[in-house]
C-alpha cells in the first residue's frame, strides 16, 4: 500500500477510534455513583413489553432498565412517549434511552445507538376470517409471505400502529390492501376486538395476547363466522433493542456489560419468560447473537452510505492514490466500526487532491 494511501485509511481509523471513545462527562460520573436518575422513555401501550398502569409502568423492557438501574446504584424516571415522536423526542433530549418494543432498524441507527439484543421475534399478520390461502400451519418465512402475497387485494383492511417498525413492514408488503395506522397500539388491538380490521399487524410477543382479547371479545367462540384468527407469521427476523441517545456512550457500555452478564447468569432469560411467555423467544444477549445481531446493523446501513457518498461526491474527493475498490471498503469499515459516527465523517472529512 503506498505511503499517501497508508495515511488516509490511517486518519479515518483514528477519527473513528476516537469517536467511539469519549471523554467522561460529568453526567456520566454522576450517572456512575448514583447521584443523578437514569431517564428513560417507553410507550406503556405495548404490552408486555411496555404498560403504563395506574400512573406506573410495567414490562418486559422497563422491568430490564429498572434492575439495571437498580445495579448501577440509581433509580428510573419514566417519560411516556408516542410511537410517531419517537425519533423526535429522543433527539431533544427528553429521555437518555428508549426502553419498549423498539426494533433495531438502520434509520434509528443512524439517530441513536442500540444496546444488544433484549429480545429476538418477529412481524406477525393476525387475520380474521381468512380465506382459503394455504394452512393456518405456517412451516416457514417463505410461506409466511406467500399466503400475506395472496390477501393484498383491494378492500382488504389492515390495521397497524402508526409510526412504527411494524407499520414499515405492512407497507412494504402489502400494496392493494388498505393499510389504516393508528397512533396507539392499544387502538390498534381493540379496533381488532371490534371488528373494524380484517387482519392487524403485530409481532410474536404481541400476538398470543391479541388473539385471546379478539376471542374474548366474542365470547370465546372460534367459529368461522368471526372470531377465528389466522397467525401468519413470522414475517420477519427482528431484533429488540434498548436504542440511546448516540452521545451516551459510557451508558451504552456500561449497559451492554450488564446485559451479556444478565443473559449468561440466566436472570435475563428468566425475566423474559416471566413478562414475555410464549413470545419469549430464544437468548438474545449472548456474545454470539450480539455480534451477529451488530454485523446485521452495519450491514443495513450501506444503502445510507452509499447515498452519502453520492450526495457529498465523497469518493471524487479522495487521492488519485486511493483505487475506488478501496474508498468502498473503508467507507464499509467505517460503518461497521461506527454507525453513529458514520455520517459526521462523510460530512465533513475532506481530503485535498494530490499535485498531478
Amino acid at each position: 500500500m503506498r505511503p499517501r494511501a497508508f495515511a488516509f485509511l490511517a486518519l479515518l481509523f483514528a477519527l473513528v477510534a476516537c469517536a467511539r471513545s469519549p471523554a467522561t462527562t460529568p453526567r456520566d460520573e454522576k450517572v456512575a455513583h448514583g447521584v443523578a436518575p437514569l431517564r428513560a422513555g417507553t410507550s406503556g401501550d405495548y404490552p408486555p413489553l411496555s404498560l403504563w398502569k395506574d400512573d406506573r409502568v410495567e414490562g418486559f423492557a422497563p422491568a430490564l432498565v429498572t434492575a439495571f438501574a437498580a445495579a448501577q446504584g440509581t433509580e428510573v424516571r419514566w417519560t411516556r412517549f408516542g410511537w410517531p415522536r419517537l425519533t423526535e423526542d429522543l433527539k431533544a433530549d427528553r429521555f437518555e434511552l428508549a426502553a419498549d418494543g423498539i426494533t433495531v432498524r438502520p434509520e434509528r441507527s443512524v439517530a441513536g445507538r442500540f444496546s444488544v439484543p433484549i429480545a429476538r421475534g418477529g412481524a406477525v399478520l393476525l387475520v380474521r376470517r381468512s380465506p382459503p390461502v394455504g394452512s393456518a400451519a405456517v412451516a416457514s418465512m417463505t410461506e409466511s409471505l406467500a399466503r400475506v402475497k395472496a390477501l393484498d387485494r383491494p378492500g382488504f383492511v389492515v390495521l397497524v400502529n402508526k409510526g412504527g417498525h411494524l407499520e414499515h413492514v405492512a407497507r412494504a408488503l402489502l400494496h392493494a390492501a388498505e393499510i389504516r395506522a393508528i397512533a396507539d397500539n392499544d387502538g390498534v388491538r381493540s379496533a381488532f376486538a371490534r371488528g373494524e380490521g380484517d387482519a392487524a399487524m403485530t409481532n410474536t410477543f404481541e400476538a398470543p395476547r391479541w388473539e385471546a382479547a379478539v376471542q374474548a371479545a366474542a365470547g370465546g367462540s372460534t367459529d368461522a363466522g368471526g372470531s377465528r384468527i389466522d397467525e401468519v407469521g413470522p414475517l420477519t427476523d427482528d431484533v429488540t433493542a434498548i436504542w440511546l441517545r448516540a452521545d451516551r456512550a459510557d451508558l451504552a457500555d456500561r449497559l451492554d456489560a450488564w446485559l451479556l452478564d444478565e443473559e449468561e447468569s440466566g436472570r435475563l432469560a428468566a425475566l423474559r419468560a416471566r413478562w414475555l411467555g410464549p413470545g419469549a423467544g430464544p437468548r438474545a444477549a449472548s456474545p454470539v447473537s450480539a455480534i451477529l445481531a451488530a454485523t446485521s446493523e452495519r450491514l443495513a446501513l450501506m444503502p445510507f452510505v452509499a447515498t452519502a457518498c453520492v450526495e457529498n461526491d465523497w469518493l471524487r474527493t479522495l487521492p488519485p492514490t486511493v483505487p475506488l475498490s478501496s474508498s468502498l471498503l473503508v467507507a464499509c469499515l467505517v460503518a461497521v466500526s461506527s454507525p453513529s459516527v458514520l455520517f459526521s465523517l462523510l460530512m465533513s472529512v475532506r481530503f485535498e487532491k494530490a499535485p498531478a
